[in-house]
């Protein structure tokens, strides 16, 4: 009798915990979120034949998950931006979760993802931290638990959603989801982020799935900035533009250095801007810029960029190039590549071939009996793998590389020929270049007086022109997005 007892006793344990192992397997719900982005889900209904969850089984999967329910998001977008199928994201922008329970409503707003990163909401320029999904497409997830509905899915990432209410009682769960509606007119990682395609089955997750995904991070290696929460120090906090968030600099290069040439400075003019971010501690992170041509008064073939003082600090840089017909970055003109110390990093190479002038015209937006016309743009962005002290406008000098003679001109005072002429010259986004082959001393009488002071003196000098020596480029036609 002892002995049946025993095995009674056994038997009713091994079938406890099988029912309790039961309401804890993974399962897809019935709703999706929606291709505008927009996801109201009943959590206690759940796809196919299954019957509903009931509240018990809600609070099996909150106790499994140390207090918190876990979601499964399957990312599906198209590809826009760096988006490809084997990675591709969305952001969150807001997620509630609404529970009913004995006629009381209780609704949780925390919530979290296992990847970050900046954002600027669609309309604004500033960027700012948020939770992102990131995943694949196409792929057959191979669980632990073959019963799970993750078991052969293609579901990519995780949700959490801290919930210090037993669920036992509730009547209804349900979580609300709405995606972030980026500035995709920034390039990456904006266009990366945004919601484009639809629709996305969700699920609820057991704590073993919930690792798994964790773990698999799928998606990951080829999305741009990802911020993991836990990486604290290389969370950003805040950010900085330079100049500012709505102005430019704009830098202008004569091109016959040690020679002065014409001395038009008219060779290659481009606007452009960068934008720092920060960690808590105030130490830059993150590094982004964008940028446009302007003008190119050159006969030789021309690369751009900016060179970086990064000192002992290294990290992952992705550039691109962005067409002004369509908006979207051109992929042979796109790459990612590693940076560190004093790093020349290129945005535009052989300009010659990537912008030419209309017909019957010898250059761009130098000569006025021409048209204007629009010039490519740029994104770039720099993941620091460590944090460094500050940046500043001193960490970041525009370059011009003149293919034919291998020359390299830096832009500054410090970056000068025999007789004390610059080169290239960093200006306001209000400045004008010379007509094609004026002396900029001619068309700014005072620069004369700057150059000779070595820059100390008449600061202002391109206040002062002759606006019949000078193009007029409005800003709306070179800054298309």
């Amino acid at each position: 009798m002892r002995g049946y007892n025993r095995l009674a006793l056994c038997l009713s344990l091994l079938a406890i915990h099988a029912s309790v192992s039961a309401t804890t397997v993974s399962k897809r719900l019935n709703d999706v979120i929606e291709s505008r982005g927009v996801g109201n889900i009943n959590v206690m209904d759940v796809a196919g034949s299954q019957p509903d969850l009931t509240s018990a089984e809600l609070e099996a999967f909150r106790q499994d998950n140390d207090g918190r329910l876990v979601f499964a998001i399957d990312v599906n977008e198209a590809a826009n931006g760096a988006e490809k199928a084997s990675s591709q994201g969305v952001a969150i922008n807001s997620l509630e979760l609404i529970v009913e329970t004995a006629g009381v409503t209780h609704v949780f707003t925390d919530f979290w993802s296992q990847s970050q990163t900046m954002l600027a909401p669609k309309g604004e320029q500033q960027r700012q931290l948020r939770y992102t999904l990131i995943g694949d497409t196409g792929s057959s997830r191979i669980t632990p638990n073959t019963d799970s509905d993750i078991y052969g899915s293609d579901f990519d990432a995780t949700v959490y959603v801290p919930v210090d209410l037993d669920l036992t009682g509730a009547t209804s769960v349900t979580l609300n989801i709405q995606f972030m509606d980026t500035q995709v007119q920034l390039g990456d990682p904006e266009a990366f982020y945004d919601y484009s395609n639809g629709y996305e089955d969700i699920a609820i997750l057991s704590a073993e799935d919930a690792a798994f995904l964790d773990q698999l991070q799928a998606g990951w290696l080829e999305a741009p900035l990802v911020i993991r929460p836990g990486d604290s120090d290389l969370t950003m906090a805040s950010a900085q533009y330079f100049p500012s968030a709505s102005q430019y600099y704009i830098v202008a290069f004569e091109d016959c250095y040690p020679d002065r040439g014409d001395y038009d400075f008219n060779d290659l003019v481009v606007a452009f801007r960068v934008n720092a971010g920060f960690n808590k501690y105030g130490k830059a992170v993150q590094i982004f810029g964008e940028g446009f041509l302007i003008a190119k008064g050159a006969e030789y073939d021309l690369d751009w960029g900016l060179s970086f003082n990064l000192g002992a600090i290294s990290g992952a840089a992705t550039t691109q190039v962005l067409s002004p017909d369509t908006g979207v970055a051109i992929e042979a003109e796109s790459l990612t590549t590693t940076v560190s110390g004093q790093t020349d990093l290129a945005l535009f190479t052989a300009i010659k071939s990537l912008w030419s002038p209309i017909a019957g015209a010898q250059f761009i937006n130098t000569e006025p009996a021409q048209p204007i016309i629009q010039g490519p743009g740029f994104t770039f962005t720099i993941a620091l793998d460590t944090p460094m002290e500050t940046l500043s406008p001193g960490a970041f000098r525009p370059y011009l590389y003149v293919r034919p003679n291998f020359q390299t001109v830096y832009a500054g005072m410090d970056f000068v020929n025999d007789q004390g002429y610059p080169f290239g010259l960093i200006l306001p986004d209000t400045w004008s270049p010379p007509t094609e082959r004026t002396d900029m001393g001619l068309a700014y009488t005072d620069l004369v007086d700057y150059i000779e002071s070595d820059g100390a003196a008449a600061l202002d000098w391109h206040a002062n022109k002759n606006p019949a020596q000078v193009m007029t480029i409005p800003r709306s036609s070179w800054q298309w997005r």
